[in-house]
């Protein structure tokens, strides 16, 4: 359980792709996006380029994003 003011309520990435396995994400909140997981590429070097998201036997329960993804949002560029 835990709370993001703005994205990625439990993991927020930037530019780093992520291999996920064998987790229970449950009452994650985030006031904008991904209420457990957000995902994205700023670095304008980087844009175009794909950021991999795997997410293995995991769970997600109860997770709330204001905007969105209540689970995960992948944004500029994340797949």
């Amino acid at each position: 359980s835990n709370t993001a003011l703005i994205n990625g309520g439990a993991i927020y990435s930037d530019h780093v792709s992520l291999l996920i396995s064998h987790s229970q994400f449950t009452s994650n909140n985030a006031l904008q996006n991904g209420g457990a997981i957000f995902a994205e590429t700023t670095n304008s070097k980087l844009v175009g380029r794909a950021l991999h998201v795997v997410v293995l036997h995991s769970s997600f329960t109860s997770n709330v994003a204001g905007a969105y993804g209540g689970a995960v949002a992948l944004m500029n560029g994340a797949e």
